[in-house]
């Protein structure tokens, strides 16, 4: 009986190990991808022709598999533009378990495209998650509404600030990926050397277009990395900062000129 009882309370903790699972769920374009899509002629061409991705954003994801059960990307692109898209993810070395995109028909609605697969992945796996999108979209609000509707089951919302717009205060905003890190880093899911990895690819990148791009936000201050407090991270967070710092106020002079 007692041998029984044991075996009972085994399985229901494996049930319990299982609901509390966990899985990333990222939006392709400029989240993954350099796109442009407020530049609809730049965008459409970026989409057939370029393979750029944002540094860092590959062992963003292959660092997450550590710790999570996978990565699902979702696109706003139609279904015509599937094998560009398994083309940039196999150069990038970054392995989903599943690409969404919109069926032209059917997911006319791209908000609520993106609401019902979120939360049926969820539901399907029953399985907490950590969202990745960007501001040039619909994302924030979406995943403001995932957060409203399914709370207890999303760990992180990351979105990538792109054109600087206000964004709800149920998501965390982010420049670059290692501010993914370090958010991840707080919640104890990334380790001190992981973040540190991810924070030498951006502090040693030799063409800094490749993690902030022409066309996205570029801050010229330094309100958005004082608020990191973990002084075993301090120096690589103040050379990381002074760096994009610099940066971004040569972008800005070179453009006034």
């Amino acid at each position: 009986m007692a041998k029984k009882l044991v075996l009972i309370l085994s399985f229901i903790f494996s049930l319990n190990l299982f609901a509390s699972d966990l899985i990333v769920i990222s939006d392709l374009d400029d989240t993954i991808k350099q796109t442009n899509v407020d530049n609809v002629p730049t965008a459409v061409y970026n989409a057939l022709f370029t393979q750029k991705v944002f540094k860092a954003m590959p062992e963003v994801f292959q660092t997450m598999e550590t710790y999570t059960n996978g990565l699902y990307v979702l696109s706003n692109s139609f279904n015509l533009l599937r094998f560009n898209i398994f083309k940039l993810l196999r150069k990038s070395d970054i392995n989903p378990l599943e690409v969404s995109t919109r069926n032209m028909l059917r997911d006319k609605d791209g908000f609520k495209y993106k609401y019902e697969f979120i939360t049926g992945k969820m539901d399907e796996l029953n399985s907490n998650a950590i969202l990745i999108g960007d501001d040039h979209g619909k994302d924030p609000q979406v995943y403001d509404k995932v957060i409203k509707t399914h709370g207890e089951k999303v760990k992180a919302a990351y979105i990538h600030l792109i054109m600087n717009r206000e964004v709800p205060s149920t998501v965390t905003p982010y420049i670059t990926s290692f501010d993914i890190a370090l958010n991840e880093y707080k919640e104890q899911r990334m380790n001190l050397s992981q973040v540190e990895n991810l924070g030498l690819e951006i502090l040693e990148a030799e063409d800094f277009e490749k993690v902030i791009p022409k066309y996205a936000y570029c801050p010229t201050d330094n309100k958005y990395w004082s608020k990191f407090k973990f002084s075993e991270l301090k120096n690589m967070i103040d050379s990381i900062s002074a760096k994009i710092i610099s940066f971004c106020q040569n972008r800005e002079l070179k453009q006034k000129n």
